[in-house]
This record gives structure tokens, C-alpha cells and sequence, in this order.
């Protein structure tokens, strides 16, 4: 498409990840809609899920409730699943309801603007990668932009920035894999769920780390992450619970499964 071509379709959405997927399944299911498409930034759907990928990543609430109500998932293979099967069941519903093909991957909203006279919304768009741009109108702009997509920095926070410190430093959102953290000090800024994921036990042993230091914002621990830093080894649902939530519909939002969710939790993680 050349910088003078303007696309249109009646829904456009920013982002693919949850929220997009949603919208684009639900556009179909719900309205009967086919005119919409949606742009990620990014060279993959997911969102967060591709996005974040440091060791111990994995989501922070029981998985077995963790879908989307039309899309739901019941065999997931922990408690608190890896984020390789969140990222594998979105690109999954992504398929399913043939997202793919109005998608485009690698292309960034640099603005839009609404045009009350034509009613319609002007949004400017780049390829990431050649910087090509072009226009798309629409008469409906969803921006499903998460929070987690541009990380605070270190010079953010008012820490050490790279002029004063030599090793190196790692962001959950573009984490470096081939740093060796193998005996190692490592300084951890923050205490909510991402520390709490790479603080696991497992994380720590694998990394053999010599001293870990929690640099907390506020005055106490979060309690999820201290809860869940004290696990040491991993947990899984019961196949009485996984047989329920396959048979009945609805299961995974029913009080009976939370009850059983919250019991099983409670029994790892006192």
C-alpha cells in the first residue's frame, strides 16, 4: 500500500492481544461484523504474552479461569500456566476465528484524528520495519494498547542508569537471554506479580544467584508475591476438577470450581 492509498473498513483496532482478539472474535459472533481490522506493533498476536518472556514468567491467577468465556481452555498444565501456553491459546482463538488474515503484524499507530464533517476516524499507521507509512479510516477506533507494552526504565525510576552501573541491565518487556546470571548479584527492582515470577525458587537455583535484593517502592511486600515466592515446587488442578470443568459449561465461573481453586491455592501457598 503507497502513502497516498487510504484503506477502510468500519472497525479498526489497535493492539492484538487479549483485548483485540476479543474484539475481533466478538465483532463476528456477537454483531455479524466482517469490516474491521487490527494492527500490532509487534512481530506476533498475544500482546503481554509475547511481549514478556523472563524466566518465570507465568500468570498470576489460577489458569483454569484465565479464557475467554467463548474460547474457554480447561487443559492447562499448572496451577499458574507458563506464558508458552497463554501465547499458544491466543494464537490458537486468533486462528480459530481467522483473525490472521485482518491482522497486520508490525505496524505501529503513530496517530488519529476524527474528522466530524465525514464522521470517520483518520488513523496514520508505520511499518516498523521498512517506516513506510499510510493512512486507514473507520467509523469505529478500539485501542486495545495494554499497560505492560512500554516498560519503565531505571532512569525512570530515578536508579542507577547505565553511566554509573557497568553490568547489565535486563527489562521484563525485552529480556536478554544470553546474560548469564549463573553466580551472580542480581538487584531486583519492584515486588508485584513479575518479580514474583522471577523470584520462583526454580528461577533461583537454575540461575544460582549468590544474593537477591528486592528494591520495594512501598512500605510492605505485596502479599500475592510474598505468598507465592514461598512455592517450591509446582502445582496442578485435580482431575476431579478438570473432569468438571470439561462436562458443564460454564464451570470455570461456577462457586463450586472458585471453591475448589481457592482451596487447592490455599494448600500450597498458606
Amino acid at each position: 500500500m503507497t502513502a497516498d492509498e487510504v484503506r477502510y473498513t468500519d472497525v479498526v483496532c489497535i493492539g492484538a492481544g487479549f483485548a483485540g482478539i476479543c474484539v475481533g472474535a466478538q465483532l463476528q459472533r456477537q454483531l455479524g461484523v466482517d469490516s474491521f481490522h487490527i494492527y500490532e506493533r509487534e512481530a506476533s498476536v498475544g500482546g503481554t504474552w509475547f511481549k514478556n518472556q523472563y524466566p518465570g514468567v507465568m500468570c498470576d491467577v489460577p489458569s483454569i479461569v484465565y479464557s475467554l468465556s467463548f474460547a474457554p481452555r480447561r487443559n492447562w498444565s499448572d496451577l499458574y500456566a507458563p506464558y508458552q501456553e497463554i501465547l499458544a491459546y491466543l494464537t490458537d482463538v486468533s486462528r480459530k476465528y481467522d483473525l490472521e488474515r485482518r491482522t497486520s503484524l508490525r505496524t505501529q499507530v503513530t496517530a488519529a484524528a476524527w474528522d466530524d464533517e465525514r464522521k470517520r476516524w483518520r488513523v496514520t499507521l508505520r511499518n516498523v520495519d521498512s517506516g513506510a507509512e499510510f493512512a486507514h479510516e473507520c467509523k469505529l477506533l478500539f485501542t486495545g494498547v495494554g499497560q505492560f507494552g512500554r516498560p519503565r526504565t531505571v532512569e525512570d525510576l530515578g536508579a542507577i542508569g547505565p553511566e554509573r552501573f557497568a553490568g547489565p541491565i535486563l527489562l521484563s518487556t525485552s529480556w536478554d537471554h544470553s546474560v548469564d546470571l549463573t553466580g551472580k548479584r542480581v538487584v531486583l527492582i519492584g515486588n508485584g506479580c513479575t518479580s514474583c515470577g522471577f523470584l520462583t525458587p526454580w528461577c533461583l537455583v537454575s540461575a544460582a544467584c549468590l544474593r537477591t535484593l528486592s528494591i520495594l517502592r512501598h512500605g510492605q511486600p505485596n502479599p500475592p508475591s510474598s505468598r507465592r515466592q514461598g512455592r517450591e515446587h509446582r502445582a496442578t488442578f485435580t482431575k476431579q476438577t478438570l473432569d468438571r470443568t470439561r462436562r458443564t459449561p460454564g464451570a470455570g465461573r461456577h462457586r463450586r470450581v472458585h471453591g475448589t481453586i481457592c482451596a487447592v491455592d490455599r494448600a500450597y501457598f498458606p
